[in-house]
């Protein structure tokens, strides 16, 4: 039975060298010889299920496992939903969509100076056969133990490894790298500490009084499926009980108010990373609405028992910031959104 597993790929003009240069061209297939110190984007990358099938009788397939992204053509690895990729061909900036059920492999490794390794990711051309449409093209990457922040300087090309295959493990989709507002700029979420400053919905700059972090592995959320990450339709991934701020609609029917608060699992759905997932939350002095990835979500309000993570942190419930969907209220809303 296929396996799917969920791996964030950016377009390949997403990494580029002072002159504009990609890291690698659309036709590479063992490596990259480009000289010159790469910086990322601004891209956020898509995340995008990969089905694996697990070839065992494919020719020069014995490699082959179901655990890791594979090299090779032969590799029943496909794409379980379209993903769209801009990238240079022939010296032509393009942006293609390729659809699910293409193949797509990982095709090398490309190793940076400052330490950051990518995963060259060929696919299978949707416009092959016609003139000047080669059957695969290499056009997008991911990044091994998760992608810096944007506009990260990766440094020189130290090396490469023609053999792309990597474990999907080593590819996660889950990382403390959510942009958080700050009056400095977005900062991933992972690198707050108690004294920073972050921007609310409410009090303007408000200063972080704890953060914390949890790791939760894959047999841990086999067995307590209650522990798996949320996916929202709108790309970002939280914990079930994360709580995201939900404006208008039926809200001031359900509560009187014009705002309130819904955990994540009625908005989204469950999924297990193969490797695991860790869960990074931070505290303000009072309960908070702060931007996160592109949409309102809360801070610490209370330590709750249920929660992956709050076990450890410490201190008074505080008022919330927004009221509190019920089950019996979230429910409602989420038909009503999904009808």
């Amino acid at each position: 039975m296929p396996s799917q597993y969920e791996v964030r790929i950016f377009g390949a003009s997403n990494l580029t060298n002072g002159s504009g240069a990609q890291a690698f061209t659309s036709g590479a297939t063992n490596g990259s010889t480009r000289t010159g110190t790469f910086t990322t984007g601004s891209d956020t990358g898509q995340i995008v299920t990969i089905v694996d099938d697990f070839n065992t009788t494919g020719p020069n397939q014995g490699g082959d496992s179901l655990t890791t992204f594979d090299d090779g053509t032969g590799a029943r690895q496909a794409l379980g939903e379209p993903v769209t990729l801009t990238y240079d061909q022939n010296g032509t900036t393009v942006t293609k969509t390729f659809p699910p059920g293409s193949q797509v492999q990982a095709e090398f490794v490309t190793e940076f100076s400052d330490g950051t390794e990518i995963v060259a990711i060929r696919i299978q051309n949707p416009d092959a056969g016609q003139p000047g449409q080669p059957n695969l093209v290499t056009a997008g990457y991911a990044v091994v133990g998760g992608a810096p922040p944007p506009g990260t300087t990766l440094g020189t090309i130290t090396g490469n490894t023609g053999n792309g295959t990597t474990p999907y493990s080593d590819l996660p989709c889950f990382t403390p790298d959510v942009l958080i507002d700050t009056p400095s700029g977005p900062r991933p979420v992972g690198l707050l500490r108690p004294g920073d400053m972050v921007l609310t919905r409410d009090d303007g700059a408000c200063e972080v009084t704890w953060t914390g972090a949890r790791d939760v592995s894959l047999a841990e959320m086999a067995a307590e499926p209650s522990l798996c990450p949320i996916r929202l339709a709108s790309g970002p991934v939280l914990s079930p009980l994360h709580r995201v701020l939900q404006i208008g609609g039926a809200i001031p029917l359900l509560t009187g108010e014009g705002e309130a608060l819904i955990e994540a699992r009625w908005l989204g759905r469950a999924f297990r990373p193969a490797g695991g997932v860790r869960y990074v939350h931070f505290a303000c002095a009072r309960h908070q609405i702060v931007r996160a990835a592109g949409l309102w979500a809360e801070t610490l309000l209370r330590p709750v028992g249920r929660d992956p993570l709050m076990a450890e942190a410490k201190g008074a419930a505080r008022h919330p910031a927004r009221p509190l969907l019920t089950g019996y209220e979230s429910r409602v809303l989420a038909q009503a959104a999904f009808a």
